[in-house]
């Protein structure tokens, strides 16, 4: 249900992990009640349409949080329906594999860091002084702005 918040299509090739059949079909039928990075603008539209757009920005990330918890506490329920009535059956155990936890090395971590903070000030060396040369190159009568007569 995690990976179809971000595409349902990924959501349900992720889905091919599952060992038993059964709990593979829930996790692919009830996969496409979670709304995806594809539907937001869809949500987002119909409840500027619908309540307002030119409202109050609280009202309207509440609501859009609403309806994401409601599709979610929908595609729960639903599986948990499936689970009783069609799609009757034992459920598999559930093992997560994780690797190893290992404390992070504090000179490890500033070294890296360092490194990070040299080629993010190397690549900002290198764009900052774009936008100079890209007016430079225009047509010496070319205004970026024209002034309104």
């Amino acid at each position: 249900m995690c990976m179809g918040l971000g595409c349902n299509a990924a959501g349900v090739v992720g889905c091919r992990i599952i060992d038993s059949p059964r709990e593979r079909l829930l996790a692919i039928l009830t996969n496409s009640l979670v709304p995806c990075n594809g539907r937001f603008p869809l949500i987002i539209t119909l409840l500027t349409l619908f309540f307002g757009g030119g409202g109050n920005l609280w009202r309207q990330a509440g609501l859009l949080t609403l309806v994401v918890v409601f599709s979610v506490a929908m595609t729960l329920g639903s599986t948990w329906v499936l689970s009783r009535t069609v799609l009757r059956g034992e459920p598999s155990a559930f093992a997560m594999e994780l690797p190893p936890y290992r404390r992070p090395q504090v000179g490890k971590v500033i070294l890296r860091s360092r490194r990070a903070k040299a080629w993010l000030g190397s690549v900002r060396q290198v764009i900052s002084p774009s936008p100079m040369e890209q007016t430079r190159a225009m047509p010496p009568g070319f205004r970026c702005f024209r002034r309104k007569p």
